[in-house]
């Protein structure tokens, strides 16, 4: 399988800088034809975590052979590697740091590469944007139609590096779910890491259920956002099916001071 021209990137650069926009220049100066695309650049800075998140919930919504290039690099100018990973139809060009952890679930077509390709990187190398002077050449390398074996050698996908996901358990006893808080969107929408398979769990009817964060107790679970008067909390799936606490018209976050991993204790009334 080649890649299919199009290329995503997910980055802490935010979008306030010339980062991003160099990476582009770079890899449409060597692929011209690339078609590119900005799936997120305002990954909190350093997250691992956060940017496992949004590739493993937003790469299979692209055709098979795209090439997503994650650079969330806080080794950046060590020793660490740069991998290629092949899985579930899809190409994957990020740090062996873990930030490909959720990818690698039920990957059972995964292969992966060691990024060894010191002639096709721009010279000098930075130490310290290697998104520009290393990623962004490899990904033209690969779009151009180069077969992954011509990046490096073979390395086995279990022994690529794992982040150990935000806590997340049901306790049997007690019929409580405790987990975390995975991602907060730009309206304040609050994400935790609890899908809906695992309130199946806990309830089929999902009637009773209520959420505890921080001091703040959310109570109903809804379809809509409309289901609520403006300015009311709710409890919903989100569009990747992980429990959500929101305000219609209005900034969950902020409200409940919510944060990053932040735990959360389903229960029902």
């Amino acid at each position: 399988m080649k890649t299919n021209n199009l290329v995503t990137l997910t980055t802490d650069f935010g979008t306030g800088d010339n980062y991003v926009g160099l990476m582009k220049g770079v890899i449409l100066g060597r692929a011209p034809q690339a078609g590119i695309i900005d799936l997120c650049h305002t990954v909190p800075a350093q997250d691992i975590v956060h940017a496992a998140y949004q590739i493993a919930t937003s790469f299979h919504y692209f055709p098979e052979g795209t090439l997503h290039l994650v650079v969330v690099d806080p080794d950046v100018g060590s020793d660490r590697e740069i991998i290629l990973l092949s899985a579930h139809g899809h190409y994957f060009l990020a740090p062996d740091n873990g930030v490909l952890s959720f990818v690698l679930r039920g990957a059972d077509d995964a292969e992966a590469f060691t990024a060894d390709r010191p002639d096709l990187y721009l010279d000098p190398v930075s130490h310290t944007f290697h998104g520009r002077d290393i990623f962004a050449p490899l990904a033209a390398f690969l779009v151009n139609g180069a077969p992954p074996a011509e990046l490096g050698p073979r390395r086995d996908p279990a022994g690529l590096k794992r982040v150990e996901d935000p806590p997340l358990s049901l306790d049997e006893k007690t019929k409580k779910i405790h987990g975390s808080i995975i991602h907060i969107d730009h309206y304040g929408n609050i994400t935790t890491n609890i899908p809906r398979a695992t309130l199946r769990r806990l309830t089929d009817s999902f009637e009773g259920v209520s959420l505890l964060v921080g001091e703040h107790i959310i109570s109903g679970l809804r379809t809509s956002y409309n289901e609520v008067p403006r300015g009311r909390s709710l409890l919903i799936f989100n569009s990747s099916d992980y429990l959500e606490i929101s305000i219609n018209c209005g900034d969950a976050a902020k409200t409940f001071g919510a944060r990053l991993y932040d735990q959360v204790t389903i229960s029902l009334i």
